[in-house]
């Protein structure tokens, strides 16, 4: 009696495997990109409360006028700047009491938005210039009409 397996197993057991490869490794990617826009979505919201804060004394927050930082941050030259990992965070200036606050995901794929309007936070906005069902696997909705993007391309809202 021959020990071992035959080919056409090995082969099968290869298969089984591959199919499983096939469909864990799309599911695995989506948890990690839902993990980094969790991530975002919180630095988001920090920051967006502090520059609301700001913007009560300071007609053009950036970076140095705000009460909290990014850790393992980078601060860019322009002080409006905020290099991470995997985002790059940027507060935009509209008027007194209007601002935004982005993060720019590094390879482009989508941008997580945060407003204030006359002094209060508006609902976060995912913004993106290529694939519409990333926002969408992202947990956010298609955004209402009065929900305007900085960033060009279809907004979703959560």
């Amino acid at each position: 009696m021959k020990k071992g397996f035959t080919l056409m197993e090995l082969l099968i057991v290869i298969l089984i495997i591959g199919i499983l490869a096939a469909i864990a490794i799309p599911q695995y990617m989506q948890v990690v990109d839902r993990g980094r826009a969790t991530e975002a979505e919180s630095i988001l919201k920090t920051v967006t409360e502090s520059v609301q804060r700001a913007g009560k004394f300071h007609a053009n927050p950036q970076w140095n006028t705000l009460d909290v930082g990014i850790a393992d941050g980078t601060l860019q030259a322009d002080n409006v700047t905020m290099q991470t990992k995997n985002f790059q965070y940027r507060i935009n200036n509209i008027s007194q009491n209007n601002a935004a606050v982005l993060a720019i995901r590094r390879d482009g794929k989508y941008t997580l938005e945060k407003h204030i309007s006359d002094g209060a936070i508006m609902p976060t906005l995912c913004v993106t210039q290529s694939d519409p069902d990333i926002c969408n696997t992202l947990m956010y909705k298609t955004a209402a009409a009065g929900n305007a993007a900085i960033t060009s391309g279809p907004s979703f809202v959560k």
